[in-house]
């Protein structure tokens, strides 16, 4: 697989002054930012939406006031940015970067084309909102931090199996943990990364989140992990094969999971406390609380505990 790494002329720089000059070929120009009617160091709501209005009414106001330094006059300019010609918007957005405070551009974050700009900006906060939204974090994966790469991997739609790839090739457990929690990954992709994946935590998460007709299959696999997620199945029959299973996690997993009294009345014996806690969590039925509410073990009571007052008793 091809690791990606960021171009210097995609994220090294805010501003591309080729943009800006276009002006002299007659295709583009920004005229010099007019006052706004108040000279503010911090937002206000009042100088915001009287911009928003004026906006409105001229949208040849928005790339005349996009070189502002007024936090107000520049995140209405950025709310506006609808109303912009679609092939200048790239520049009035250049502009607005370079004005320095990012905090101020937040609208940008919610146009997923123009996202791209502010993870590229090297703001922190707003560089983070943007990845969750960005059309091309192909263009910056390979440059983020890892908690970035998390934050990514959970809130972006855009993502592709190349950069799912990426993902689960990350040294970081962390990282690839996130990945399998998105909703995005087929079962395909799943079950190919289930096969490589070394670590438990992220092997049983991605073995959990793949649909339930491929879990139920689980059941037979030499693999505990996989056997534990098949018992988060809501399957009687996969229940009943797991419940004497040679892993105590398992029996656990069947114990948190099946509604069947039988069963839980055989695992309330289980020589686990493991099993017998997530019975005592469980079970609705009274006579087994009551014995396991003696049980030795405190986490067993606290499960109990727990159960009746989730139930109300």
């Amino acid at each position: 697989m091809l690791m990606r790494f960021l171009r210097t002329d995609e994220c090294m720089s805010n501003f591309d002054e080729s943009k800006v000059n276009r002006q002299r070929d007659g295709k583009f120009g920004f005229k010099s930012a007019g006052k706004p009617a108040a000279s503010l160091s911090s937002f206000d709501e009042g100088l915001y939406n009287e911009y928003v209005e004026k906006f409105s009414e001229n949208e040849d106001l928005i790339e005349e006031y996009s070189g502002s330094t007024d936090p107000s006059v520049r995140r209405a300019v950025a709310e506006s940015l609808y109303l912009v010609d679609e092939y200048e918007r790239d520049e009035v957005v250049d502009e607005l970067l370079k004005g320095g405070n990012i905090e101020d551009l937040k609208p940008l974050c919610d146009y997923n084309k123009y996202a791209h700009h502010v993870v590229c900006s090297g703001d922190p906060g707003a560089r983070k909102r943007a990845l969750g939204v960005t059309f091309y974090p192909s263009k910056v994966i390979g440059g983020l931090s890892q908690e970035e790469l998390r934050y990514l991997a959970i809130y972006n739609d855009y993502l592709t199996e190349d950069d799912y790839d990426y993902l689960f090739t990350n040294g970081n457990e962390k990282v690839r943990e996130s990945a399998a929690f998105s909703d995005k990954i087929t079962d395909q992709l799943r079950t190919k990364y289930i096969g490589k994946e070394r670590d438990e935590s992220v092997r049983y998460s991605l073995a959990c989140s793949v649909s339930e007709n491929i879990r139920v299959g689980f059941a037979n696999s030499p693999d505990s992990v996989l056997r534990r997620a098949a018992a988060t199945c809501n399957n009687p029959a996969v229940h009943e094969h797991l419940k004497n299973d040679p892993d105590e996690f398992v029996r656990e997993s069947v114990a948190r999971q099946t509604k069947d009294l039988s069963i839980h009345q055989e695992l309330s014996d289980d020589p686990s406390s493991n099993v017998r806690s997530g019975v005592a969590l469980k079970t609705s039925d009274q006579k087994l609380l009551e014995k396991l509410a003696n049980d030795e073990s405190k986490d067993v009571r606290r499960n109990v505990e727990i159960n009746r007052e989730v139930r109300g008793l």
